[in-house]
């Protein structure tokens, strides 16, 4: 299994109790259909987006480092797109999952050299307009 590490931005408007139920029902999803792991969590809090997503100025962020088999990460990908109170993420693959030395601790990588790679909920077509 491969670590990785997911930012969240969700709704701002959404309760505080919908919101819990999309943390849990991830990490419950990682861990029960995916055959995971979640390694930590960490709530960020409300913060200002630079610009508008969805007509929201605002979001609720949410970061998890979990481990799972790289196969399943396209399922996870599919459950977050999927999911109408979630406006962006990203899923980062940590550099040295199995050797984790001193130096190479806190840094993750994206896996190839270019930005093509990297997609965000909702910036495929940006992305293919850009090339």
């Amino acid at each position: 299994m491969k670590i990785y590490e997911m930012m969240v931005a969700v709704q701002a408007n959404i309760t505080a109790d919908q919101r819990r139920k999309l943390i849990e029902g991830t990490k419950s999803y990682i861990i029960n259909e995916l055959a995971g792991e979640v390694i930590s969590e960490s709530m960020w809090g409300k913060r200002a987006l630079a610009y508008k997503i969805k007509k929201f100025s605002e979001a609720f962020y949410f970061v998890l480092n979990f481990s799972i088999d790289a196969d399943k990460v396209s399922l996870l990908k599919r459950r977050m797109m999927l999911d109408e109170h979630v406006l962006r993420y990203i899923i980062l693959k940590e550099e040295n999952s199995k050797n984790n030395n001193k130096n190479n601790k806190n840094k993750t990588s994206i896996k190839g050299n270019s930005a093509d790679q990297v997609t965000f909920k909702g910036d495929e077509e940006a992305l293919i307009n850009n090339n």
